[in-house]
């Protein structure tokens, strides 16, 4: 070989050692480079899956971020499902042929591969950073709860159309008693808004706690807003720097839960929302919510009520789950009325449910027999629900507690009534105002309004609840936890009450029973059966004895030693009469008998002196108690509903200091007033007396003669400081509906009556006259309501003339008129293309066969008119344009034939009106609730004595003449001797009553065939069998 060879073939060995060298080294340090990629992509990965866990454990929390950082964790979270880091740690470490040599292809791919996903996850991990820095609360979750009930879920849903538009209204207040869902409520539409992303920016929540003042809840704000205002020095400097940080907010929405007091928002620090931000308040009353909310425009405001006993029931049994199904039927039955017990107050309900949850816990062996023990201990319970509703309880002794002296005696007296118990409002604030809570009575309507105005404080702090049942007069009643808190607090008082009502006693306990020094006792809705045990108390003040039997013999001594007593109620008993030892009661303020069915008198009265009120509404009396003119206190005297006949003169001008007179007597009796004025030798009493009554405020009275009436009227006018203020009237009858206005009179039969100054109602009913249209003498400008009813011959109601002064005129009324064309009579001079009732709101026409129009003009313009109601008028046309309220639909009711003619009468009305078909309603298709009584003439000094030949009173004749055009030829006997019967009246309605003996008249009745008399009677049975018949 040459040298020149070997020299080429050495350094080729050498090249090749040297590039094997490089190559080893070159790999190595690529190995090591990934080794240390490696250990950058295991942190890393590591920081990536602690980012994700923060923000996922943040979004498992109550907080509610923006902007959601869910959909950068599904990323992250996909990314590190495809990173495999054993496998790429394996695949750096492996080797080929037989494990000896290194498997460079493989171990290259997994260092780039560890690059790569370095890259990818450097770019995630900054994107991961940005999103958790941006990353903001939007909101803290409420506990979620399960809305219960119709009413409720109707009012949520308007919420949240007002809260989730942004065009609606920007606040929203909700109210209701303590414990009756309000935050639970606002808690659904808060949780709500949270999951909707784009919504808001910011949704806050702050509870406010009972007695929180303003500076705490400004502070409360503040945490929540994470600002600092711990370096302002007074709530004014706060309340600018919340206020600024808000409307830097852009659009939230802010709930304030559980307002107590009445801070107005822009004293906190809350602008009025706008571009879209919502405020949704909470707060136990309604006048809290308008107070806090007075500078903000744009506002709603919701109650939120009690729980109907389904409702409530529902809500325990789901409360319970399926284990309930397992129980006995009685142990079912105990646990509904203890769940009834709780007045539909959700808070309530779930807490009774807990602690029937926790006996299931702790017994499980004997569960059915454990509940009943817990339940019947719960009803026995002094306390309410036990420890388990102390903080239930203690907001209600918050609200309490913050009454007023008078407020909270007033708060303590209602704890006199059963559970349950309903308490008509305006008795109630008598009960008050008899007990002397309200200070001295300078007047009773001066003392109502100040009862009033406390029974609206209790109301609204939820201490009583309104009720009105059937469109009747308002009632209170307390709620069962109210009622704890009331008997708590006489209890700390030191006063000393005897509630016993509603416990089914049949007997008065006996004295040593009672505490020492009762000041007040109650045994309401018992089953007393006579009133015996006398009590014996030196400070009893309140006795309330009603609604119990009473209907055995009672001790006359009963009353002895309670001289102290200042109420009495006796009413809805059976009582027939009362214990002699009455008469010692010289302190009594008020004597309440009302409904006692069989009490026909009372024993001597002359002794109470301080007697205020004496009520004997609806009882059978047929006299006046004896000594009622001693009663030189009395403020109120009620014989309405009464069998009184007989009203001595003279009686009423001694009660001087009467303010209310309720006379309006029992459909089959009742006083005759008569007037000196018109029957000078007048016996009894007469309505000149009741023109002396200087402090009559209230008047209620029937007279039976028009004469008599408008004679009053026209001295009430001449005397003008003697006026009532309210007064109702019945002429020539009984008129018995509810739905009377005050100031109202009711005239029934053919009569022409003066219209006394403020007459509200008009009810007009049982005319024969031929009489086109109305004719109304008097004041008609204050009438707001005119009832027409049964008038044979009326063709039509008012006249064009009429209806200037008539723009009070709020609802008309007509029935059965057979005759009825038109409501409006036509002007003889022309008719005007509009008329304009201003006031008329609702218009009602039952059983008009023949009215064709509410008037001619083509324009009937009514623009406070809400309704027109139609039955039996098949034949009226509406007008062509009948105008309603500004941009307001008429609703037109009636029956189904009578709307399809007018829809096609009037295509363009449906616009304008809203078509309802419906039935009569029973207060038009029921009977007429008015009597006629017979017509008297008042003749005689005493009708009851001055009698004729036939022994027939001057009165029954004159009856007699009364009726006698309305006798039909075909009675029978009734054209016997009709003349002489004639002549028998007309001389008995000579001055001064029956002719004297010695006179030419006498001597002709003396004269008379003996048929005429057996005529008379005759006629008079037929009349009385007819008056019965109505």
């Amino acid at each position: 070989m040459l040298a020149s060879d070997v020299l080429t073939l050495g350094a080729a060995i050498f090249g090749l050692l040297t590039s094997i060298a490089g190559s080893s080294a070159c790999f190595y340090n690529s190995y090591r480079a990934n080794r240390i990629n490696l250990s950058i992509l295991k942190v890393r990965a590591q920081n990536l899956e602690n980012l994700i866990d923060a923000l996922q454990q943040k979004l498992n929390g109550i907080d509610v971020l923006k902007p959601d950082p869910r959909p950068w964790i599904d990323q992250a979270k996909e990314f590190l499902s495809k990173v495999n880091i054993p496998d790429l740690e394996s695949r750096l470490d492996e080797n080929c042929v037989d494990n000896r040599v290194p498997n460079l292809w493989h171990r290259c791919g997994a260092g780039r591969s560890i690059e790569a996903k370095i890259q990818a996850l450097d770019i995630l991990l900054e994107n991961g950073k940005r999103v958790s820095q941006e990353t903001k609360i939007k909101g803290s979750k409420q506990p979620d709860v399960l809305i219960i009930g119709n009413a409720r879920t109707k009012t949520r849903e308007k919420i949240w159309d007002h809260v989730s538009r942004g065009s609606g209204p920007a606040t929203v207040c909700v109210y209701g008693i303590v414990g009756v869902g309000k935050t639970a409520l606002a808690s659904v539409i808060h949780n709500q808004v949270l999951v909707q992303r784009n919504e808001f920016e910011t949704v806050i929540w702050v509870s406010v706690e009972y007695g929180s003042g303003l500076r705490h809840i400004q502070e409360e704000l503040a945490s929540k807003l994470h600002v600092d205002v711990s370096g302002a020095t007074d709530n004014m400097e706060r309340s600018k720097m919340l206020r600024s940080v808000l409307m830097q907010k852009g659009k939230f929405l802010l709930v304030l839960d559980s307002m107590w007091h009445a801070f107005p928002l822009h004293d906190i620090g809350i602008p009025e929302p706008t571009g879209g931000s919502k405020l949704i308040v909470t707060s136990r009353t309604y006048s809290l919510c308008r107070k806090i909310t007075r500078k903000f425009e744009r506002k709603e405001i919701y109650e939120i009520k009690p729980l109907s006993e389904v409702e409530a029931w529902e809500l325990f049994t789901g409360e319970l789950g399926p284990s309930i199904l397992h129980f006995e039927n009685e142990t079912l039955r105990m646990a509904e009325i203890a769940v009834q017990d709780l007045d539909g107050l959700p808070l309530a309900v779930k807490m009774l449910a807990e602690i029937l949850i926790d006996i299931h816990d702790e017994y499980p062996s004997r569960l059915d027999a454990a509940w009943k023990e817990e339940l019947a201990a719960l009803s026995e319970s002094t306390s309410f629900l036990g420890n388990k509703s102390q903080e239930l309880v203690d907001s209600f002794k918050y609200s309490y507690e913050n009454l007023g002296e008078l407020s909270v005696n007033a708060f303590m007296y209602c704890a006199l009534f059963p559970k349950g118990y309903l308490v008509n409002a305006k008795e109630l604030i008598e009960y008050w105002m008899w007990e002397g809570l309200l200070g001295q009575i300078s007047s009773l309507d001066e003392s109502s309004r100040h009862g009033r105005r406390i029974l609206n404080e209790l109301k609204d702090a939820h201490l009583l609840e309104n009720v009105n049942e059937s469109g009747g007069e308002d009632s209170v009643k307390m709620l069962n936890i109210v009622r704890h808190v009331a008997v708590e607090a006489i209890n700390k008082s030191g006063h000393q009450f005897f509630i016993q009502g509603g416990n089914e006693l049949s007997e008065v306990p006996l004295p040593n029973c009672w505490p020492t020094d009762t000041e007040r006792a109650s045994f309401v809705q018992n089953r007393l059966n006579a009133l015996r045990n006398c009590p014996n108390s030196k400070k009893l003040s309140s006795l309330l004895l009603q609604e119990n039997p009473l209907n055995l013999t009672h001790h006359e001594n009963f009353f002895y030693k309670i001289r102290t007593l200042k109420v009495l109620d006796l009413s809805r008993t059976h009582i027939s009469s009362l214990p002699k030892s009455l008469s010692g009661l010289t302190n009594l303020h008020a004597l309440l008998l009302r409904s006692c069915p069989n009490l026909k008198q009372l024993p001597s009265l002359s002794t109470l002196r301080r007697l205020i009120v004496l009520e004997l509404a609806g009882t059978p009396l047929e006299k006046l108690p004896d000594g009622i003119s001693n009663l030189t206190s009395l403020r109120r005297l009620d014989l309405s509903q009464t069998m009184l006949n007989i009203f001595p003169s003279q009686i009423i001008g001694k009660l001087t200091q009467v303010e209310e007179l309720l006379l309006i007597t029992a459909d089959h009796g009742g006083y005759v007033w008569g007037s000196k004025k018109i029957f000078p030798q007048w016996s009894g009493a007469c309505v000149e007396e009741l023109v002396d009554l200087k402090r009559l405020v209230v008047l209620q009275l029937t007279v039976f003669n028009a004469k008599v009436f408008n004679s009053y009227v026209v001295e009430i006018e001449e005397k003008r400081t003697s006026a009532p203020r309210n007064f109702k009237f019945c002429v020539g009858g009984l008129y018995t509906s509810d739905d009377v206005v005050d100031n109202s009179i009711a005239v029934i039969g053919d009569y022409n009556i003066r219209l006394p100054e403020k007459t509200s109602g008009l009810y007009l009913m049982l005319n024969s006259q031929k009489i086109t249209s109305l004719k109304l003498h008097g004041c008609i400008r204050d009438l707001t309501v005119v009832d027409v009813s049964d008038f044979d011959e009326l063709t039509y109601l008012l006249t064009v003339e009429m209806l200037g002064n008539l723009r009070s005129l709020k609802k008309i009324c007509i029935k059965r008129c057979k005759k009825m064309k038109a409501i409006i009579q036509p002007d003889e001079e022309g008719n005007p293309s509009s008329i304009t009732l201003p006031g008329l709101m609702t218009l009602v026409l039952f059983d008009l066969p023949v009215l064709k129009s509410i008037c001619r003009a083509e324009v009937l313009n009514c623009p406070s008119l809400r309704g027109v109601e139609v039955w039996n008028c098949d034949e009226l046309k509406l007008p062509e344009m009948l105008l309603g309220r500004n941009s307001g639909i008429i609703e037109i009711k009636g029956d189904k034939q009578w709307l399809e003619m007018v829809k096609v009468q009037t295509p363009s009305s449906k616009s304008t009106f809203k078509f309802s078909e419906a039935s009569v309603p029973p207060e038009l298709s029921s009977a007429p609730c008015y009597r006629v009584r017979r017509q008297e003439s008042f003749v005689a000094a005493n009708p009851t004595q001055s009698r004729g030949r036939f022994g027939l009173s001057a009165v029954t004749f004159t009856k007699l003449v009364s009726r006698e055009g309305n006798l039909s030829a075909g009675d029978k006997n009734t054209q016997t001797n009709i003349t002489s019967i004639s002549t028998i009246s007309r001389l008995f309605r000579v001055k001064g009553g029956v002719p004297s003996s010695h006179s030419a008249d006498n001597l002709h009745i003396t004269n008379l065939k003996s048929d005429a008399e057996d005529s008379v009677r005759s006629i008079l049975g037929i009349q009385e069998n007819r008056q019965q018949s109505l």
